[in-house]
């Protein structure tokens, strides 16, 4: 039912292609690279959906979205890789050190 509800709103939104996977128990990396999808959806029982899930995949494709949905329970979530900007403003040590604490771990400053 899931799986019926999330290719009927992607086959009425008019940018999308729904593209079945030639053989689903290759690696996501292999298929993504072949089809190079806007974005990849994957059902799976699985609830592990924290961020970690799918970075090998997002470092390979930046541009890539993940939208897995878990289907146990029905929940969804996406996941892409966002560019983060710190404005320190007016470059000073004091600015310098306040950007980096909000930056880096107390290990990383060691360094």
């Amino acid at each position: 039912m899931l799986r019926t509800t999330v290719e009927g709103v992607l086959a009425s939104h008019p940018a999308c292609h729904v593209v079945e996977p030639a053989d689903k128990q290759a690696p996501l990396e292999g298929q993504v690279a072949e089809i190079a999808p806007d974005m990849l959806i994957v059902m799976h029982p699985a609830q592990d959906n924290g961020p970690g899930r799918f970075v090998r995949l997002l470092l390979s494709r930046p541009a890539l979205r993940v939208l897995a949905v878990t289907s146990n329970d029905g929940k969804a979530f996406i996941h892409w890789l966002k560019p983060h900007v710190i404005e320190i403003g007016e470059l000073s040590s004091e600015s310098l050190r306040a950007a980096l604490a909000q930056t880096c771990t107390p290990r990383q400053m060691e360094a």
